[in-house]
């Protein structure tokens, strides 16, 4: 009897031997599981991540390169965003700012304002607009009418990093991370003092590695990125990038071979999308006072609905009666479209078969990039029916914006290159001595000269850049960007040195040094604002956004629930049955893998929820068993 009873106990703590050796084994996995974790969070964290931005005068779009893979961020509705800013108690951006168009705080179009000059032609077309511009100034800055300050002066740059702004807490929300590195999508021939302004916007915006992509250019990316994953292009071809958003229409004519781009040839018109509208508007003759610029607005918008809807239909309705009472409905036809738009058509046409005639002369096989919304229109696209085109989608200029961020940043996973020239002209003048940067000069680059001061009685230093536009080879138009004095410390002759460079995104810097004094000034582009002013608009902007940004700190909750994941795994009891720790592996490993998607704040939340139900059913059943197999233990 006495020695059955020592039998059971031998059998009994062999098995608890057994499973305790089980138990180590399971909690080796579980440690490892443990490890995993805590690499997928590491590796989130300090991977690089690269941000393009497609920033239009009437929509935005921005994506990202994370884990080498180019990723669309979701908007409020849908991958579109409005360019609209209204200044309510709360700012409001995109759709919901688009709500309240009829606002004189809504601001929109802000792209075309950034870096314009205020002149007499300016001044007669800000009369049109439904909200107010001050044309006292050397810039645009908006006027904001608030009941109980007054007015309030707010800079296009300002309004611009707003939008910025408010694309770049989405991406910051999706990724979980803080994002510096970006690339924005600028028309070719904008000038200096626009690209300077948009460079501020970013900067003001929060951004920090800013770089400038031509349109065209980064539907090249984006085309060279499709083409790479199915087939490297060995031999040389042509390519024809045709673009046309809002309010330009572009062609840039580019050699490429082993994912390598030249720029060839540029083209540019300011014709876009609504001068087709105000052709329309123009077809329906109504009279409106000058005033009445928000009918004016409110008007255009119904024409570029009409404008859409003849690009699939032969007919539609311009629907102006809920309007105001005084108007009527007006019918239009595909063709009385086609004919009040002709000139337009005529002009895009010409520069179409201008572009490809240079494109045949190159010798290669030609292959034609068709993307912006405008280009939609069956008219533009019966132009190039004979020819091999690729259309592109509205998203395609973000993502390569973000294929350039990356390759601006020198990632060894990004093979293509770009060599891209200079759309204008510069020349510098200062006292008798004349330096050139020739239009089509191969970007990044730089010109040094020497001054040399020979009047006895001579104070100071006159200096002045001017941008010269080309077209047919010739001088079409000239703008001082620049002009500035600089004080001489004494009488007699001496030499001070200057510096013009211009880099990848056709950013222009001046710097002069002064052999007497050894001290080195930046000059700042007329209109452009100064470091002082970007300091206090990001003051400015911060303010204005804090709804939205502690909106986006509550979302990135994201890290607190991926720490919970963690501290559930070490409140695992190691006392389970093999069929338990099974369980807890699947739902981890299952868990590490989506955990490589994104997700939103709410799903990670219901996942932790999810996995801390599982696990206490588990504790709390192997608790209880436990207890009974053995109470002292």
């Amino acid at each position: 009897m006495f020695d059955d009873e020592v039998g059971k106990i031998n059998v009994w703590c062999h098995n608890n031997n057994l499973l305790m050796e089980d138990l180590r084994e399971k909690k080796k996995e579980i440690e490892n599981l443990n490890e995993q974790v805590k690499t997928v969070i590491a590796k989130n964290e300090t991977e690089p991540v690269y941000v393009g931005i497609d920033f239009g005068a009437s929509k935005c779009s921005i994506s990202v390169i994370e884990r080498n893979e180019v990723k669309l961020i979701d908007l409020d509705d849908g991958c579109l965003m409005p360019s609209i800013v209204s200044f309510e108690k709360n700012i409001l951006v995109g759709n919901e700012a688009k709500k309240r168009i009829s606002n004189e705080k809504t601001i929109f179009h802000v792209k075309q304002f950034l870096g314009r000059a205020i002149d007499d032609k300016f001044r007669q077309g800000a009369n049109f607009l439904p909200f107010k511009v001050n044309t006292k100034h050397d810039r645009v800055i908006f006027e904001i009418p608030h009941e109980a300050n007054g007015n309030e002066n707010v800079n296009a740059e300002e309004v611009a990093s707003i939008i910025l702004m408010k694309l770049k807490l989405n991406a910051e929300y999706c990724l979980n991370k803080s994002v510096a590195n970006v690339s924005i999508t600028v028309p070719a021939h904008f000038t200096a003092t626009q690209r300077r302004a948009t460079y501020n916007a970013a900067l003001t915006a929060g951004f920090q590695d800013i770089h400038l992509v031509n349109d065209n250019d980064a539907l090249i990316f984006t085309h060279l990125m499709e083409s790479s994953s199915t087939q490297t292009t060995a031999k040389e071809i042509t390519v024809v990038t045709i673009s046309m958003g809002l309010a330009y229409f572009n062609i840039s004519v580019a050699t490429v071979k082993n994912n390598c781009f030249d720029i060839s040839a540029v083209w540019n018109e300011n014709i876009g999308g609504r001068d087709f509208d105000r052709k329309l508007r123009d077809l329906l003759n109504i009279d409106y006072k000058q005033k009445h610029s928000l009918i004016r607005t409110l008007i255009l918008g119904k024409c570029e609905q009409a404008k859409i809807k003849l690009s699939s239909d032969m007919k539609t309705e311009i629907e102006l009666h809920n309007l105001s009472s005084s108007f009527e409905n007006f019918a239009i036809t595909r063709q009385e479209y086609e004919a009040c738009c002709e000139t337009l058509f005529f002009k895009i046409k010409q520069l179409i078969t201008e572009a490809m005639k240079h494109a045949i002369t190159l010798g290669n096989e030609v292959a034609v990039i068709l993307g912006g919304a405008a280009t939609k229109m069956p008219q533009i696209r019966n132009m190039l029916i004979d020819l091999n085109v690729s259309y592109c989608s509205d998203h395609d200029f973000s993502r390569g914006a973000a294929i350039h961020c990356a390759h601006m940043n020198n990632d060894k996973l990004r093979e293509s290159t770009v060599k891209n020239k200079i759309y204008f002209g510069y020349k510098f003048e200062a006292n008798n001595s004349t330096v050139y940067v020739d239009s089509g000069t191969c970007l990044p680059c730089k010109k040094s000269f020497d001054v040399f001061v020979k009047y006895s009685l001579q104070r100071s230093l006159e200096m002045k850049i001017i941008e010269r536009e080309f077209k047919n080879r010739r001088i079409y138009n000239e703008t001082k960007i620049f002009s500035s004095s600089i004080g001489l410390a004494k009488k007699g002759t001496f030499g001070i040195k200057g510096e013009i460079n211009i880099n990848e995104s056709g950013l222009l810097h001046v710097n002069i040094y002064d052999n007497e004094t050894k001290e080195t000034k930046k000059f700042y582009l007329n209109n452009e604002v100064t470091s002082e002013i970007i300091e206090t608009m990001k003051k400015s902007v911060s303010r204005r956004l804090t709804c939205l940004v502690s909106r986006n700190e509550k979302k990135k909750q994201l890290i607190y629930y991926l720490n919970g994941f963690l501290d559930m795994i070490h409140e695992i009891k190691l006392n389970t049955n093999k069929h338990d720790v099974d369980e807890i592996k699947r739902s981890l490993l299952g868990t590490l893998e989506w955990l490589n998607s994104y997700q939103q704040a709410n799903e990670i939340e219901n996942k932790q929820n999810e996995i801390a139900k599982l696990l206490n059913e588990i504790l709390e059943y192997t608790n209880v068993k436990n207890a009974a197999l053995n109470p002292d233990n």
